[in-house]
């Protein structure tokens, strides 16, 4: 037995609590990010999404899209089109940070393989993005596009 095992076990104790000490301080400084920003970056989104539906229905020359914020975290985009129907629900949880943005088909959309997905909100340098690796910030309306494909699709 060494005469500063004491010491050398103290320290490396000291060490992991200082360590757990940091990694929660920034769990905590990531969470307060989602917090402040995410509802913001998720009105942008839902009005991204709101602009491609004006978009497609002034292009196509009638209205085949329609959008429909449901409460402050959902939204729906109805597709009627060729006696068909079929539904996209987004839905937003600032308090998830993996699947903080979800969103899926209904209908005839979802009955032709629409995919269903997701996209984690990350802070990155102070700013949070929607991201699907964790890593790459994601742009809306690329999202919003991504989103408006699945539900056209079919």
């Amino acid at each position: 037995m060494s005469a500063n095992w004491a010491s050398d076990a103290a320290a490396q104790l000291r060490k992991r609590a200082a360590d757990t000490e940091r990694r929660e301080a920034l769990l905590l400084e990531q969470r307060k990010l989602r917090e402040e920003q995410g509802p913001g970056l998720w009105g942008l989104l839902q009005q991204a999404v709101a602009d491609r539906c004006l978009e497609l229905n002034k292009e196509y020359g009638q209205p085949v899209l329609f959008f429909k914020s449901l409460k402050a975290e959902e939204f729906s985009v109805k597709f009627q089109f060729d006696g068909k129907i079929s539904t996209l629900v987004g839905r937003f949880t600032v308090t998830t940070a993996n699947d903080a943005l979800k969103w899926l088909y209904e209908g005839y959309a979802a009955s032709q393989g629409a995919h269903n997905d997701s996209c984690m909100l990350r802070p990155v340098d102070g700013v949070v993005a929607f991201s699907r690796t964790g890593v790459e910030a994601r742009a809306l309306g690329e999202i919003a596009e991504e989103m408006m494909t699945g539900l056209i699709k079919g």
